[in-house]
């Protein structure tokens, strides 16, 4: 592994949590903007839907401890439930070429598509359970 550039912000959950650790994001910059142009951006098919896919971020966090781990499948269950929600994390970016994770009590080997990037995080947490605009 090799570490990068520091990352940080706040940014709506917008699916995923793949393996309770793969989000997709917006940044929340990005957020005000759509929402200030196109009010409701995520109803599916909308011309604010389309536009907020240029925005969209696929992160991997990578925990550095349990308590970090506990926060970020904390958020996972949170989102999954139909919540929009918004996280804030500070961490670095890492280059990974080979990884496995815990999926369901089996080893298995995470792959790769290039679009996510990896970030080692140092801290996250829920900012808001159900963003409304």
């Amino acid at each position: 592994m090799r570490l990068a550039e520091p990352v940080s912000g706040r940014f709506l959950h917008v699916g995923g949590f793949h393996f309770d650790a793969v989000a997709v994001l917006i940044p929340m910059e990005d957020v005000t903007e759509l929402t200030e142009r196109y009010g409701n951006f995520q109803r599916c098919k909308s011309a604010g839907a389309l536009e907020s896919k240029k925005h969209m971020r696929y992160l991997a966090f990578l925990a550095q401890d349990e308590a970090t781990r506990e926060e970020v499948l904390k958020a996972s269950k949170v989102s999954m439930s139909g919540k929009n929600t918004v996280i804030e994390f500070t961490g670095e970016t890492a280059k990974i070429k080979k990884h496995e994770m815990e999926h369901n009590g089996k080893m298995v080997p995470f792959r790769y598509d290039g679009k996510e990037r990896h970030v080692l995080l140092s801290s996250f947490r829920i900012f808001k359970e159900d963003f409304s605009g």
